[in-house]
């Protein structure tokens, strides 16, 4: 297997739009809500910190206790909706139970959704029009891109292996623009496929070492986007790397593939928004 260097991948981006920002009449800005203790939630968070600070786009986070109400949240958000100098927002997720997550995310504006979730924006989607795509799903393009190289996308067959439909079914749309066929399956359907089927394998179910290399084809594209800790404290994917790595193909390593493309899309995301908002003044 060949391996989707995503730091690499990210560096460029970021050198890009730090270049670009440097030339902008207005300092993009992300305001960033978290709520809790959780620990991956806070490196999450200071990672995002740090990666504007490197390319000059403004960062204000709001920290809040596990136990703050929504309606404490939603104030803030709101303050960040009719921010002149916050052109992005995010909502670090998971949220604590006691906190209604749609709720709190649908309190944004839609014009300020950096994530790409926001119902409306979704719904958007759905309806097929043009919407700033969801960091995480530009972020997989991105990756399947650098695999391709100069092959094009149209008539390849991807398999997206996934809990949620708010990740598995706007990908599947945004994939189809792209001309790749996408069908979706959870872990009960995933038992009667076989996925040497497929050009392209998306997983995200959080089950470490879940896929074997057996289950591939040679050629593969793999974007692994599971993180988990194992027993030995160990960071691994949804792939078992050890049954895979022989196999020819290409696959994004965890730690180093996904993440540090997210992140970049996300600073991308803020550029993007930062520009519609000067270009609407």
């Amino acid at each position: 297997m060949n391996t989707i260097d995503g730091k690499k991948i990210a560096q460029k981006i970021k050198l890009s739009l730090k270049k670009k920002i440097s030339h902008s009449p207005i300092t993009p800005g992300l305001g960033v809500i978290l709520v809790g203790k959780d620990p991956a939630s806070r490196l999450y968070v200071s990672l995002k910190e740090k990666a504007c600070q490197e390319v000059g786009i403004k960062f204000k986070k709001f920290i809040f206790p596990t136990q703050t109400s929504a309606k404490k949240i939603i104030k803030t958000i709101n303050s960040l909706n009719d921010s002149s100098d916050i052109h992005g927002i995010l909502i670090q997720l998971p949220l604590p139970s006691n906190i209604n997550t749609n709720k709190i995310i649908s309190s944004m504006d839609p014009k300020k959704d950096v994530d790409g979730f926001h119902p409306k924006n979704l719904q958007l989607l759905f309806q097929g029009k043009k919407i700033l795509e969801p960091v995480l799903i530009k972020a997989i393009w991105t990756l399947i891109k650098n695999a391709l190289g100069s092959k094009k996308s149209q008539g390849l067959k991807c398999a997206i292996i996934g809990k949620s439909d708010i990740f598995t079914k706007p990908l599947e749309i945004i994939l189809s623009q792209k001309g790749i066929a996408s069908n979706r399956f959870n872990l009960k359907s995933l038992q009667s496929v076989s996925l040497k089927d497929y050009n392209i394998i998306i997983v995200a179910v959080g089950k470490p070492n879940f896929l074997k290399g057996s289950m591939f084809k040679p050629g593969t594209i793999i974007i692994d986007v599971g993180i988990n800790k194992t027993k030995n404290n160990q960071i691994v994917g949804d792939v078992d790397l050890a049954t895979t790595k022989n196999i020819a193909g290409w696959i994004t390593p965890v730690p180093g593939g996904v993440g540090p493309v997210t992140v970049a899309m996300l600073l991308e995301n803020i550029y993007l928004l930062s520009k519609k908002y000067d270009s609407n003044k």
